[in-house]
């Protein structure tokens, strides 16, 4: 085993990564022995791996973390600070047993988004490929139909040829532009940091995605930060090792922000509305905790809050997503039979 390999992993080994590793801990075992028992239980050849190469630079004395970090691909940003706090204040164990939690939920998450989009993705494939057969199959027999026809009936075929060549045509530039707007828009966004904040601010802005992608950074802060004051964490720093891990980095630069404010000695309700950073509803909860001393409880509350709304959100989506779909592709279908299948069959009328 090559330690100095990047290994790679799925989010359900990464998960089962932090499942392997915590009832070790408990045990009693140091993390040194927990990660090679780990590499003994583990089932597949790429935990195997993960666990052979971190446990050959762990003896060496370095950081846990950062091992992770250089070595270990398929952890979030989230799981990598939270591990870092963890391997400074000694709660390993903890840490690893709700990161093993969050990340189940995620990917439980991640498969119900999937199966929300997946008839949307179908059908839209279809369609695709239907218009791929018009265009290499139909279009050209009734071009060639037509060259072969005299009189009036040749002239209207040629001119529904024609219409139908255009229609394609206006499809085709427009699936072009819309895949050159996405590669030069990757492009920016991970060239360019003016551009990344400028396209996740308005991500969050969008109406209804938006709401949801609000509500999914707020929840891994809330996990991360109550997991943090669970462990002994300042507010102060637990704000800050929170902010690390969000996917979005408006509202990670936000949420920054909203630290620098509590280090000055604000406090953190007013910080988070003054950087529009939570909701209006969430940050009354957040003053509540200040009020109450109970800052933990009222994160926790919050990431129950944030991830029912989730889970109904993809619930509704789930719900719509069929009724839409069906009702664009009925219109796409009405659109097609009244310009072009009916033309056609008065022309074979026409031609007995």
């Amino acid at each position: 085993m090559n330690p100095s390999e990047i290994v790679r992993l799925d989010k359900n080994e990464a998960s089962t990564f932090f499942k392997l590793l915590t009832p070790l801990l408990s045990a009693g075992l140091t993390l040194r022995e927990s990660i090679v028992f780990a590499a003994k239980m583990a089932a597949s050849k790429k935990l195997k791996s993960a666990f052979l190469v971190i446990g050959h630079r762990l003896a060496s004395g370095k950081s846990f973390s950062k091992l992770l970090e250089n070595h270990i691909k398929g952890i979030p940003a989230l799981g990598l600070s939270l591990c870092a706090v963890a391997e400074q204040s000694g709660k390993l164990t903890e840490v690893f047993e709700h990161l093993d939690q969050y990340l189940t939920r995620k990917a439980a998450f991640r498969s119900q988004l999937q199966s929300a989009l997946m008839y949307p993705l179908l059908v839209l494939g279809f369609a695709l490929l239907g218009l791929l057969g018009l265009n290499f199959f139909a279009l050209p027999a009734l071009r060639d139909f037509a060259q072969t026809s005299s009189g009036p009936i040749a002239d209207r075929l040629l001119q529904l040829s024609q219409k139908l060549d255009g229609f394609l045509g206006l499809a085709s530039i427009f699936a072009l532009l819309v895949v050159l707007s996405v590669l030069v828009a990757t492009f920016f966004y991970r060239s360019q940091t003016t551009t990344k904040l400028w396209f996740d601010r308005f991500f969050l802005s969008v109406p209804l995605l938006g709401s949801f992608f609000i509500r999914q950074s707020i929840h891994d802060f809330c996990f991360a930060t109550e997991l943090l004051l669970s462990s002994g964490i300042p507010l102060a720093k637990a704000i800050y090792q929170g902010a690390q891990g969000s996917f979005n980095f408006y509202f990670k630069q936000q949420l920054l922000k909203a630290h620098h404010d509590v280090v000055a000695g604000r406090v953190l309700s007013l910080a988070l509305h003054e950087h529009a950073v939570f909701l209006p509803e969430y940050i009354q909860w957040v003053a509540i905790g200040e009020k109450t001393g109970t800052h933990q409880k009222v994160f926790a509350q919050l990431r129950n809050f944030s991830g029912q709304w989730l889970e109904g959100f993809l619930t509704r989506i789930s719900k719509l997503a069929e009724p839409v779909v069906t009702l664009v592709m009925g219109l796409m279908m009405i659109f097609f039979v009244v310009f072009f299948v009916i033309p056609l069959f008065d022309l074979y009328g026409g031609l007995i």
